[in-house]
């Protein structure tokens, strides 16, 4: 039996979207934001023309004597959202989100690393200019991505032991052993410690699920990496701009091996991994 039926989720790879983040050490105010969107707008709102004001939610639950109970919403600014309309209703491609404590950068339309990395670094050459103006440094980068393969065929002859490598240290081995169509979910995470370009500490967490699909069933993969740096990175401007950008290459590096490591032969060369 042969992966002829298992259908990577954009054709030529898997990938459903991608997550690039930047966090803060401290959180900005709201005058920040402002400057902050000014900037942003200015830079890249003609490409991500869908400009929304966010809010965050504080919760008074007020006193608790007999009779007072009550809960009190109270909204507040909290930052504000870009996003690339898909068009036709199909929402949104692309999504930029800066909050008090971050920056998020939401694919959904990935092609190749090279062409989307080129993007991001527009995007955070413009925003962390912009925050480091507040004296806000940066204390650590992430990178997730979501991947996703639809079996096309009866479930029970979708075969684990051919779609994942038998041996790989991120799947325990009873799933691959298993017969039928089961359903489950592993989950694997791990610290290590980089010097390379600057001292920091990688989460790496990897979650491989089979799940149900419409239609029939789909295995789901998703790595999420995470450099927390051992200092924060005060100079943010676009001269230190590579010292984040080669972290980010250094996680989808890492990213890449562990996918190697995770798939068979044959569900590789269904993505080109190799």
């Amino acid at each position: 039996m042969s992966l002829d039926s298992l259908y990577p989720y954009a054709g030529d790879h898997a990938i459903q979207n991608a997550v690039f983040a930047v966090e803060f050490d401290s959180s900005l105010s709201q005058s920040q934001l402002k400057d902050v969107q000014k900037a942003a707008s200015k830079a890249f709102g003609h490409e991500l023309s869908d400009i929304q004001n966010q809010q965050l939610m504080t919760i008074n639950f007020g006193n608790f004597g007999p009779g007072n109970q009550q809960v009190k919403a109270a909204p507040q600014p909290g930052g504000f959202l870009m996003q690339r309309p898909a068009g036709f209703g199909g929402g949104s491609t692309r999504t930029l989100t800066v909050n008090p404590d971050s920056c998020i950068v939401i694919v959904k339309d990935y092609t190749r690393w090279e062409s989307i990395k080129a993007d991001i670094d527009r995007y955070l050459d413009v925003v962390l200019v912009a925050v480091n103006k507040t004296s806000t440094p940066v204390k650590a980068i992430g990178l997730q991505y979501t991947d996703i393969f639809n079996w096309k065929a009866d479930p029970q002859e979708l075969v684990m032991a051919e779609a994942f490598e038998v041996g790989n240290p991120y799947v325990v081995p009873n799933v691959l052993a298993a017969n039928g169509p089961m359903l489950w979910h592993s989950h694997h995470g791990y610290f290590l410690d980089r010097t390379e370009p600057l001292a920091y500490r990688q989460l790496d967490n990897i979650n491989v699920s089979r799940i149900e699909a419409a239609g029939g069933h789909s295995i789901q993969v998703l790595t999420s990496h995470r450099a927390e740096l051992a200092k924060p990175l005060w100079k943010i401007g676009k001269e230190h701009r590579h010292f984040i950008s080669e972290i980010q290459e250094s996680l989808h590096g890492a990213n890449k091996e562990i996918l190697r490591s995770l798939f068979s032969k044959e569900l590789r060369d269904k993505i080109k991994l190799d």
